[in-house]
């Protein structure tokens, strides 16, 4: 299933239930949130799109690999249930494509990542390291379909004219034992989104900015304020 939500102007949403193929960036070998689209043009680019969940258990993060949708619409208001079945973990694959199968290797991996998240003044550091090791044994990211660790319900609700997301997470089937935190990803491509704002009013605008920055479309008829 492929869900297309129209908003104002030449933008949409997208969500469907199938990965695309393989191929491109390697975040593609996930399943991915709602996309934002300009003209049909997909923006996310190697982002995940607004609103993914990814729980994290313990130094592991867990990535959705399968996704079921169900919908319905009343007028210009969407509201779209995606159950994620967390079940990819990601590796790493040598020059030949063969997977890394070092468990001392990726428990180093994970526990630097970990402190990538804890420490921003560590990040330009850890990821010129990261790059380099990378660069040095031809090693890139891949991801390994694993047992599913969870069920994550998100329920979207999508105010087509206004540009408004809102969401509903259901966690009961996050297991109780090992799971530390849920993540919910907002990712949109670095080619195209390189400006920044929040809601507590902090903006920066940088001539190429990371994954994950926000995209501020021209303002719709309405007065409602602009999608974020």
């Amino acid at each position: 299933m492929e869900l297309s939500i129209p908003l104002f102007g030449d933008l949409s949403l997208r969500i469907a239930d199938r990965s695309p193929a393989a191929g491109g960036y390697p975040t593609r070998s996930c399943q991915r949130g709602l996309l934002l689209l300009d003209k049909g043009q997909d923006l996310a680019e190697e982002g995940v799109g607004f609103r993914r969940p990814r729980p994290q258990a313990g130094i592991l993060t867990v990535f959705p690999g399968d996704v079921d949708l169900a919908w319905r619409r009343e007028g210009p208001v969407w509201e779209v249930t995606a159950t994620f079945q967390m079940n990819l973990v990601e590796r790493l694959a040598g020059p030949g494509g063969d997977r890394v199968k070092s468990r001392s290797l990726y428990a180093a991996k994970n526990a630097l990542a970990a402190l990538h998240r804890r420490s921003p003044l560590l990040r330009g550091l850890l990821t010129a390291v990261s790059n380099a090791l990378r660069h040095a044994f031809g090693w890139a990211t891949t991801f390994e379909k694993t047992k599913s660790c969870a069920r994550l319900v998100v329920t979207y609700t999508v105010h087509g004219e206004e540009g408004r997301i809102g969401i509903a997470v259901d966690m009961t089937d996050l297991p109780r034992a090992g799971g530390t935190e849920v993540v919910m990803m907002n990712e949109q491509g670095a080619r195209t989104f390189d400006s920044y704002i929040d809601a507590g009013g902090s903006s920066f605008r940088e001539r190429r900015s990371a994954p994950g920055t926000s995209y501020r479309p021209r303002r719709p008829p309405s007065s409602a304020p602009p999608t974020r």
